[in-house]
Formats: C-alpha cells, structure tokens, sequence
C-alpha cells in the first residue's frame, strides 16, 4: 500500500491513540536520539509488535512513520510471497538490510508466518537468530516492526521475543476527524461540507473503512457533477456530506462490529412503540434531546444525566423503549447481558465492564443497555466479594464518565428497583428513574393497534372492546394476543391466499387460559 503524500496534511499520528505515540517515540530514540543510550548499558527498543483489528492501519503507521524519520523500509507478506519456503523468505527480507543505513524491517501478519499451532520450526529458528543477531550487530539502526490482527494466533514464543507489543484499537470520534482530514486533504471540498460531521456517524471505522469511504464519495461526487456539466469540459470535484452519506451502507464493518459488539439499532421508531406516552416524553427530554442538541447544552452548561433507569414489571416493554431511544437518537446500542459481565477467572468480570465502556467510547454516541441490573448489582450489605468489586468498577467507569466528550449514557432496566444499591442511583451516576408501569385500557387499546398494523385486519375492530377484557395484562402478553389471533386467522383461512384477522379471531384468542378474565 502506497501512502499519500502528506505535504498539504501531516499523517496523524495522534488518530492511533497511546499505541502510535509510543511508536513515534520509538522511531525518535531507535534514529534520532541515539544519544540518549550512548552511555548506557541497554539500548532503545529494537522489536515490536503491532497488534489491531484489520485495516486499523498497522503498516499505513509503520512506514509513514518511517518516511517522516527517512528511514528505509524493507517489509514483505512471506506467507503469500514464500509460500512453501518461509525460512528462506526470511533470510531474504532480513539478508537485504545492508550497510549502515537505518532501517525498518517490517513482517506483515505474523500469525500467518507462526501460527499458534503448527509452527514451522526451520524457518522459527532462522527468524529468532535473525532478531538477536540484527539487535547485537547493529545498534539502533535496525527495527523490527510485526503486525497482526489475531494475537492468539501467534505463536508464544515468538510473541514474547519482541520487546514491546502496542495494540491499536478502532479510532474516536475524534481520531476518525484526523483521519479523514488527512485523507481529504483536498482543496476542492464544497464550503458546506463538515468532515467532522461526516466523522461522527462513521461508527467502527477502521483506517481502511475511511478510505474505502472517501473513495467512493469522491466517485459519487465525480458521477453528481458530471450529470450537470452539459458542456463536458473538466471540473473541479467538490464534496458534500451526502456524497458520503449516500455510500455508508455499502462499507462492510462485520468483522469490527462482531469484534466490538455494537452497532446502529435497528429502526425502532416511537411509533412503533405503542402506549406510554409520558415515559416516552420523560425519556426525548433526559436521553434524545442531549444527543440531538449537544452544542445547545454545552452554551447553557446543562450536564445531562449518565445514567437513566426503566424499572416497572416484566414484560412492561423497557427494553424496546430502549432501542427506540438509540435510534431516535442517532446513537449505536450496545446491549449488554449479565453472561457478558459474569466471568469465571478472577478479575476478568471487571475487566468486562472497563471493556464495555471502552468500546462505547470507541463507538460514540453510544447508549450502554444494562437489563436486570439488580441480578448485578443489589444492595452492597447483599454482595459478596465478587458483586463488591463489579459495583466499584461500574462506579468507577461512570463517574469518569464526561458525556459532552464521550457521549455515552448508561440506560439500565429493572423489575425491582428497591433492590438496587442506592449508592448507584445517587446524582451523578444513575440519577434518573422512569417508571414502566402496565398499560392503561387506553394504551392497551393504542398498543394492540401498533402491533396488528403489521398484520392485514377488518377495519371494523372494537380495540377499546379488546383493550377492556386485557385488563392488567402487559405490553408482551398483547404482544401474544396479536399473534393467537393471527393464528386464528390462518387457521380459519388455511386454504385461502388472503386472510385478514377479524374480531372473531381476537375473540378465540381471548378465550385461552391466559386472557380469561376472572368472572
């Protein structure tokens, strides 16, 4: 891969987090500084190893890094280049650093060269002789830079022979903005255009998802702007937010989005949430507001909360409500279930939830759905040593927490709230609490028609009749009543193409043991 030139926009290394300030660090004491360790008895890191998802820009740092420092790259995939012949390959890549210029030898994918299993011991022995005798015989003149997208893959010896391993994560909001400013360095960008707008719903981009993006916005554009030019002389190609817009869909982020877990909810509207009018309201003013006004709050010096809680009875519909406030949002959703937190090993269930705010932080906005919290975190006189140490850790992430920076909220979900640890719900932390009480016969009535709109019905229907005879039943068990009735429906047009659910329908659906109304 070739790296542009930067001459208009230097190459962001702060958009690579601690882990690309630290390699710059390196490149400075390895070829700038050797002065430093002159009179030292150890000399600056000569090995390191890259780790990061695919397309995080592992090499794209490396050899930029090393154009800035002048320093002569030599880096091959031997896996593809020597297929059959990896000891060889190496000998090659390594026997090619000559004199005494400063260099960078680069091995890309190394779990492919030494995988985890099977490790080709020939060409091990050859790579291992090669480090120590380019580590002894050339003092800081030669680094070794390895990258890899699967850390367990690679095999253990040879991952603990580097000195130092730096991890790159998915870029923040604001990483992605350098970025894309980088690679937009063009001065024929339309005025109205807002990279950092731009940035901000690129959520679990990677380096390579930015580029594959700008690429196809500039194609986007080119084909917009030829449309319109009758006369067919060259013109300048601007950009617009929705030259980009329009090509998101098209980016394929599986593998970062199963690796982070978290994704753009799926559109679950208002309206497709019937009833609860006020708990509706209650959550557009402490949620959706503060993501769709951000810059208002921030001149008001409002600090929304950062954490909110749905309690109510099972079933009430808080986890649907809270799918409807993240898309309403514009925000992705990162759903969290007690197995996730849960580990066996010790301290690994803290390490699960300093994990689950790292990624929402990588994925801002974000909203963090936390159900059941009571199952987590009860009263503390109630915990043990385990639900002790979670509760600080949770504690800690939140009250750290700087939402006008990270925007994240914490939206938590409980059938017992009093159960919950009142040092969770003080202000500051969990300090909104919205009750998700049953429907009344007016919501039962406006939820049963938000749930058969789906399905082909007589216009006819008596729903505040049907709402009347649900008396106590939950948003779930209407849920049910919709689906008996449709089945009714099929059951009584099995053979013909076109049923449509009737009153009769609802009627044999609410003689089952489930909805018969106490006499």
């Amino acid at each position: 891969m070739t790296i542009p030139s930067s001459s208009d926009t230097a190459f962001p290394v702060c958009a690579f987090g601690q882990a690309g300030k630290r390699l710059q660090e390196i490149f400075i004491c390895s070829f700038q500084r050797k002065d430093l360790f002159a009179n030292l008895p150890v000399d600056s890191t000569q090995s390191v190893l890259l780790t990061g998802p695919s397309g995080s820009g592992k090499r794209s740092l490396a050899v930029e890094l090393c154009r800035q420092f002048g320093v002569t790259v030599d880096s091959a995939r031997l896996s593809l280049e020597y297929p059959a012949q990896m000891s060889k390959g190496i000998e090659t890549l390594c026997s090619s650093v000559t004199g005494d210029l400063p260099t960078a030898i680069i091995f890309q994918s190394i779990h492919d060269l030494f995988p985890a299993r099977n490790t080709d011991e020939e060409a091990y022995h050859v790579f291992t002789v090669s480090m120590q005798g380019r580590q002894s015989h050339r003092k800081g003149r030669t680094l070794i830079i390895a990258t890899t997208a699967d850390l367990d893959g690679v095999n253990e010896a040879v991952k603990n022979s580097f000195e130092e391993h730096l991890s790159l994560e998915l870029p923040t909001p604001t990483q992605r903005g350098e970025l894309l400013k980088w690679l937009l360095r063009s001065p024929y960008n339309d005025p109205s255009f807002n990279v950092l707008q731009v940035a901000d719903c690129c959520h679990a981009y990677t380096l390579a998802d930015l580029a594959t993006l700008c690429r196809r916005a500039v194609e986007t554009a080119r084909e917009r702007i030829a449309s319109s030019n009758l006369s067919n002389e060259p013109t300048p190609v601007t950009l617009r937010d929705s030259d980009f817009q329009q090509n998101m869909s098209s980016i394929k982020l599986a593998e970062n989005r199963k690796r982070y877990d978290v994704s753009r909810m799926e559109a679950v509207r208002w309206t497709d949430v019937g009833g609860h009018s006020t708990v509706k309201r209650l959550l557009q003013e402490s949620v959706v507001w503060f993501y769709q006004n951000t810059a208002a709050f921030a001149r008001l010096g409002i600090q929304p909360s950062k954490g909110v809680l749905l309690y109510g009875p099972p079933g009430t519909g808080k986890t649907l409500l809270a799918k409807a406030v993240a898309f309403e949002s514009g925000a992705n959703f990162l759903p969290i279930s007690i197995s996730e937190i849960i580990k066996g090993e010790v301290g690994e269930s803290e390490k699960a939830i300093s994990r689950t705010f790292e990624t929402a932080r990588r994925c801002s906005p974000c909203i963090i759905f936390m159900d059941e919290l009571e199952a987590l975190f009860s009263r503390h006189d109630q915990m043990g040593q385990v639900g002790k140490k979670l509760f600080s850790q949770l504690v800690v992430e939140i009250d750290t927490l700087d939402w006008q920076s990270s925007r994240i909220v914490l939206l938590g979900a409980t059938n017992h709230p009093n159960s919950l640890d009142p040092a969770l719900l003080r202000p500051g932390r969990i300090d909104r609490l919205i009750a998700v009480r049953p429907p009344s016969a007016s919501e039962r009535g406006d939820i049963l028609q938000t749930l058969a709109s789906k399905l082909p019905f007589e216009k006819d229907l008596d729903w505040s009749g049907i709402a009347a005879r649900t008396r106590g039943k939950t948003g779930a068990d209407l849920k049910e009543l919709v689906r008996r009735a449709g089945l009714a429906a099929l059951n009584r047009t099995i053979l013909d193409g076109q049923p449509t659910v009737q009153m009769c329908d609802f009627e044999d659906a609410l003689r089952t043991p489930q909805f018969r109304q106490p006499s």
